[in-house]
């Protein structure tokens, strides 16, 4: 077998440990008795509900999902307009209404020909 000899600080270094873990449980005990530290200043505030409006603006570009070319199976000035841009239509909706008068002049013109052949 073999000797191992402890040096003066190995034999030390033991009582060091456990007079530090000693004065460590002192100063608990110390903590307890001087009571708890004193009380911080904090300022109160009453909470009442209103209501908030806010807006944030974001400069953007909005792309649509869907979009669609509308044209006119005549042409013609238009007399009303029923939606406004940007306005979600249905199939069949109307739009807009064409100046009629060209159109019923004409066919009042093909009735009168059909009568004179």
């Amino acid at each position: 077998m073999r000797n191992i000899s402890l040096t003066t600080a190995g034999r030390l270094a033991p009582a060091l440990v456990l007079a530090g873990l000693l004065a460590a449980c002192g100063k608990k005990d110390e903590a307890k008795q001087a009571g708890p530290p004193p009380a911080t200043p904090v300022a109160v505030y009453k909470v009442q509900a209103e209501k908030v409006v806010s807006t944030d603006a974001y400069p953007a570009t909005v792309i649509p999902l869907n979009e669609v070319q509308l044209l006119a199976e005549v042409t013609g000035y238009l007399t009303d307009i029923y939606v406004q841009d940007g306005q979600q239509v249905t199939k069949g909706q109307k739009l807009y209404a064409i100046d009629r008068t060209r159109y019923a002049a004409a066919v009042d013109q093909g009735r009168a020909q059909l009568q004179v052949a």
